[in-house]
């Protein structure tokens, strides 16, 4: 793995993740051969992808649970 990077939805890398227009499109293939169906909404992150990333996500998280 070149980057810990990890996509929050899926569990693969974020940098095979590839751009298709309105999103990213996960092309990580699993062992039975299909392709992940990991789908990253480009609306919701605002047009970044690091959105998705799992550290960041958790660390949102914690923030938001420590605010309660």
């Amino acid at each position: 793995m070149k980057n810990n990077n990890i996509c929050c939805v899926c569990g693969h890398e974020l940098e095979i993740h590839f751009d298709e227009d309105d999103g990213w499109r996960c092309h990580s293939l699993g062992s039975d051969g299909y392709q992940c169906e990991c789908w990253l909404r480009k609306e919701k992150a605002i047009g970044k992808i690091s959105f998705y990333d799992l550290k960041i996500s958790i660390k949102e998280q914690i923030k938001e649970l420590e605010k309660k």
